[in-house]
């Protein structure tokens, strides 16, 4: 609440949009949304771009420009600093509860939340990412048809927060793969390789970086 408190005045100090390129085009795609419902830049329909748009969207309702925008800036700070929740979720399952607060706390204190009051990706991104971390680890610890699901949506629904995102399919894949490695089946298996097969896998992870690499 504090953390909200003191992002809120320092929006309510960011007079004007700075990163003019970025936040205008944003801009432009929400009030197109708020206005007809679908994206549009210059009065030209727009492909899909971010879930964000839409969030911010029934902003512009507000009518007078000031007023809308400074809805926008508040949104952004809110939906930012709620990062705290998702990790404090996730600290609190392998720490204390001192440690998950100070966990929780520093996460919604870093220097990228400057980003919160500013019409971009990123406020609606980073607790999306943190989200999705927490529904991974749930998935691994106690899997269930529920908690895998949620995790696959997590994913699948990422590249719609931000393209960048879509990186997220191989955290959860490399996540499983050294979760299985690390349990007692991984380990007794890993136990019988001989240097031919730590020699193989070194290959197969190499060309599986290489293949990553490229794609991304």
């Amino acid at each position: 609440l504090w953390l909200a408190a003191l992002y809120s005045w320092q929006a309510w100090r960011h007079p004007t949009p700075w990163l003019f390129t970025d936040e205008l085009e944003l801009t432009q795609l929400s009030r197109a949304i708020a206005d007809t419902g679908s994206a549009a830049r210059r009065g030209e329909p727009h492909f899909f771009q971010t879930l964000y748009a839409y969030v911010l969207a029934p902003a512009w309702w507000l009518g007078p420009v000031e007023s809308a925008y400074g809805a926008v800036k508040l949104i952004g700070v809110v939906v930012m600093t709620a990062v705290a929740f998702p990790v404090y979720v996730l600290a609190r399952a392998l720490v204390s509860r001192p440690a998950a607060l100070f966990a929780a706390a520093a996460s919604a204190s870093t220097p990228a939340l400057a980003y919160g009051p500013m019409i971009l990706e990123e406020p609606l991104a980073y607790p999306y990412a943190a989200l999705s971390f927490l529904l991974f680890f749930r998935a691994l610890v106690r899997p269930s048809r529920a908690s895998i699901a949620l995790a696959l949506l997590a994913c699948a629904v990422a590249p719609l927060v931000r393209g960048q995102l879509a990186v997220l399919v191989g955290v959860l894949v490399l996540a499983a793969s050294l979760f299985f490695l690390t349990g007692p089946r991984g380990r007794s298996w890993i136990a019988a390789w001989t240097w031919r097969d730590w020699l193989g896998a070194g290959v197969l992870a190499s060309g599986a970086l290489v293949l990553f690499s490229a794609v991304a």
